[in-house]
């Protein structure tokens, strides 16, 4: 797509991108591409002040004052570290006459049950609540379950020498997570059992109208006899008795419980496992991950748009950003890309 030539660095006039009048650009896409209007309407394709990006250079985007607004709202009062800020109203934009909130106030609690009490005390207005919390209210009329599409999901690294390069151990881990008592016991906000990588009713198979995730789901997803057998092979082709693995997720109340979840269901299944967990602020989970120092990266992501690639497409090995020389996927997602020629009903030139 787009993104890629720019990466390259290529001539403006090469990109297939031209603007036609004031408010209208066209674009030339490699191949048919049925969700590209959806995507266009994502954060990272928002249009962007040139000036501004050139005056503030590295400081972009890093805090309210160093970014620009063209939407409903501007954000104030933050930075790339706050737990709080601000959105007011923006007196450029083109609707706002038809923008009837002044104010919104925004703040991080990583805590369920402090989210709940602030909201009972009337400090928030809307509060995300997980496990016990969640199991305590239940029936109470102002919970609402939100079902959104994506998996959280545990990231592996495979990298060459590491421990979980071995396929059986791999598999192992996988058959000894009890995935239906993590999400009704731990979870318990709604949350349904995730068996593949790609989320349940994003789409369906064109042939049989099956969906493609209940479709694509293993036989097997937990089998703790399986597991063990597995997992004893694994450890005689590394030479090994027992084994230590770090688990690294975010400090946020449901974050800490799934890991610890996942500690207690590993530990207790298979012999020689020992697992750390690293609960850490967000920012810094992800840098020790991106490093390689890790086994174990408890994570999440949410579908941009309707279609199984959106998740998917993360494991081209030109999106695999957190594992160096992690196996991909390169040659069966790019036998999932449609053909560059299109059908006489598609066309491969967008506006918007």
């Amino acid at each position: 797509m787009l993104t890629r030539s720019l990466k390259a660095k290529k001539e403006v006039n090469s990109l297939g991108v031209k603007a036609v009048g004031k408010y209208k650009l066209v674009v030339q896409l490699e191949n048919p591409e049925p969700t590209f209007i959806d995507k266009m309407v994502m954060p990272a394709f928002y249009p962007q002040n040139s000036r501004l990006v050139k005056k503030y250079g590295a400081k972009y985007g890093t805090a309210a004052k160093y970014t620009a607004f063209d939407g409903a709202f501007k954000i104030t009062k933050w930075t790339n570290t706050s737990e709080k800020w601000t959105a007011v109203k923006n007196p450029y934009y083109y609707a706002k006459n038809a923008v009837k909130l002044q104010k919104l106030n925004y703040q991080v609690v990583k805590d369920s049950n402090t989210a709940h009490q602030l909201f009972q005390q009337g400090s928030l207005d809307d509060a995300v609540v997980s496990g016990t919390t969640a199991q305590g209210l239940q029936n109470n009329k102002n919970l609402y379950h939100l079902y959104r599409s994506g998996n959280n999901f545990v990231n592996l690294n495979m990298a060459e020498g590491a421990v979980l390069a071995n396929k059986q151990l791999r598999q192992a881990l996988y058959l000894s997570v009890n995935r239906t008592q993590l999400s009704k016991k731990v979870l318990a906000d709604g949350s349904k059992p995730s068996y593949t990588f790609s989320a349940p009713n994003a789409a369906k198979d064109p042939a049989s109208g099956k969906d493609f995730a209940t479709a694509a789901q293993p036989k097997e997803t937990y089998n703790v006899a399986k597991a063990k057998k597995l997992w004893q092979a694994g450890l005689k082709q590394l030479g090994k008795s027992k084994v230590e693995l770090t688990l690294v997720a975010s400090d946020t109340t449901t974050d800490k419980n799934v890991s610890e979840f996942l500690q207690s269901q590993l530990e207790s299944k298979l012999p020689g496992l020992k697992v750390t967990v690293k609960n850490l602020p967000s920012k810094s989970a992800y840098n020790l991950v991106a490093n390689g120092k890790y086994d174990l990266y408890l994570s999440l992501w949410l579908n941009d748009y309707a279609d199984p690639y959106s998740e998917l497409q993360t494991l081209e090995k030109t999106k695999a950003t957190i594992t160096v020389n992690t196996p991909v996927l390169p040659t069966t997602m790019s036998s999932a890309k449609p053909e560059k020629k299109p059908r006489p009903d598609q066309s491969t030139s967008a506006t918007c």
